[in-house]
């Protein structure tokens, strides 16, 4: 770049480089990143160790890759972290293999985290209970004693972008009865073993529940 100065900014009138510009904008909001520190680490990841934003913020996402290990790494405190490391790439590499050890603890926690923002469709009923998992291992239980394949979705629920609970007989709560997904307010499945269809009487507890907590019904059976 011309007299030193590396401008982020030009993607924005490149094509197809707009993504880019919206990676870069996002991270240092949700980071809260110092603009000029900010700036100043591109500037040095430039000359020091020839990256470019491409490499930063491209298809790898090496950047935020990195200020999304280091965060967990510290417990979620933004004040802790490393934000702008002298030696990047290094840096890196050793951040995530610490993570890769550590990401069976994050992943638990993220489950349980992600599921308690859910605590509030547990119900009780006469005879049956919805609930809403505790620990990724209900759900690998769930899979195992109904034969189906529920824990595929355990993933899916770590990112949040559906939720798992279960259907329960009040005098058997520890024992898996049928399953439930419930995704952007639509209860989108519901199997019992071996992906069967539940009783009329668990189905229309699932309406009366679904119903109580503003959820639509879009599963198969119905």
């Amino acid at each position: 770049p011309e007299n030193n100065t590396y401008n982020i900014f030009d993607f924005a009138n490149n094509d197809g480089s707009r993504y880019k510009v919206n990676r870069i904008l996002d991270c240092i909001t949700e980071y809260n990143l110092n603009v000029d520190a900010f700036l100043a680490f591109c500037l040095r990841m430039y000359n020091v160790e020839g990256l470019e934003m491409d490499d930063l913020f491209g298809s790898g996402n090496h950047y935020k890759d990195y200020l999304n290990m280091e965060k967990n790494l510290k417990n979620g405190s933004m004040a802790k972290m490393d934000k702008y490391p002298q030696n990047f790439m290094t840096t890196f590499h050793i951040v995530k293999r610490e993570y890769r050890v550590r990401k069976e603890e994050f992943d638990e926690n993220n489950f349980r985290n992600q599921c308690d923002r859910f605590r509030h469709l547990e119900h009780q009923y006469r005879k049956y209970s919805i609930v809403v998992p505790q620990h990724s291992s209900e759900i690998e239980n769930e899979a195992d004693c109904l034969k189906h394949c529920v824990r595929i979705y355990i993933p899916r629920v770590i990112e949040g972008s559906t939720l798992i609970c279960f259907l329960r007989d009040n005098e058997q709560l520890e024992e898996p009865l049928v399953t439930i997904e419930v995704k952007d307010n639509h209860v989108t499945q519901a199997y019992g073993i071996h992906d069967s269809k539940p009783t009329d009487e668990q189905l229309d507890v699932m309406r009366r529940w679904a119903r109580q907590h503003g959820l639509k019904l879009s599963w198969s059976w119905d």
